[in-house]
């Protein structure tokens, strides 16, 4: 019985409570509004999450744009058909400077407006880096040269989206080393 009296009671009381605050006419000062807003750091932690963004990623392009004719030259190669054994060790060179591009991509700082882009490069890289492992681990099966020749491209037209949002956020590589 105590139980159930204490269940009952509380909540009641507490009502009784405000009521008679409000009744008695009971008033909580307003809050003043501040006439200026208040400054935060988050500005400068953006720029200073960009600039190191900016640092880290733009090497990661420099060698995308390195390794990229070659990624063009296997899938050629692949077209042209034969004996894919011939391109083993460029396979395996091509398929480990990925691996490299790649850690650098995981080591990125984080910047909100990069995330995207990041991502994006992370999936591209991947897929093909386990393609060529794929052709590699076998490149004289009657199958690799397909598969070399379908290697699929970096560029997307979703990654493309992804670069422009995060330029115009301000990701740039003129002013990094």
């Amino acid at each position: 019985m105590s139980f159930f009296f204490r269940r009952f009671t509380t909540p009641l009381a507490a009502m009784v409570a405000a009521a008679l605050l409000v009744a008695c006419g009971a008033q909580v000062a307003p809050t003043p509004i501040p006439s200026a807003p208040v400054r935060t750091a988050a500005p400068v932690v953006d720029a200073e999450a960009r600039l190191a963004f900016n640092a880290a990623i733009c090497p990661v392009f420099t060698g995308i744009i390195e390794i990229d004719p070659r990624l063009a030259a296997m899938r050629g190669a692949g077209a042209q058909g034969g004996d894919m054994s011939l391109h083993a060790t460029e396979i395996s060179a091509i398929e480990n400077e990925l691996g490299l591009l790649l850690d650098d991509l995981e080591a990125l700082p984080e910047w909100s407006s990069g995330a995207t882009l990041r991502h994006l490069l992370i999936t591209a890289l991947h897929g093909i880096r386990a393609r060529l492992l794929s052709i590699g681990g076998d490149p004289g099966a009657s199958t690799a040269a397909d598969e070399l020749a379908n290697l699929p491209f970096i560029a997307s037209d979703e990654m493309d989206l992804a670069m422009q949002g995060a330029v115009q956020s301000g990701l740039t590589c003129e002013d990094t080393p």
